[in-house]
């Protein structure tokens, strides 16, 4: 099973910590020993692009030490009202139910 409680792992605590100080609704887990996922919800995603979406979250992202940053394999960025398109509902899906990981 995938260990989702934050509090046990630094890594993740930190990557929280950071997003839920500029987002309103923040959940991250450790997928496995190599990779952290996130799912971000927000007003202020309503009505953007992914793109637009990503670079909202870029600047707090650069405030994560590298190592951390580049095990943040999974970012789903979605509007409160919830996803709307089928890879916004695909990715939320996969947040939630994840696969079982290989490692």
């Amino acid at each position: 099973m995938i260990a989702k409680d934050a509090a046990t792992d630094p890594e993740v605590r930190e990557v929280e910590r950071l997003l839920q100080a500029s987002f309103k609704d923040v959940e991250c887990y450790r997928y496995n020993s190599v990779s952290i996922r996130a799912r971000v919800r927000d007003d202020q995603f309503q009505g953007k692009s992914q793109a637009e979406r990503e670079s909202l979250i870029d600047a707090v992202l650069d405030q994560l030490p590298e190592e951390i940053r580049q095990q943040l394999l999974l970012l789903v960025l979605l509007p409160e009202s919830g996803p709307r398109s089928l890879t916004e509902k695909l990715l939320n899906r996969e947040f939630e139910h994840p696969q079982p990981s290989q490692l």
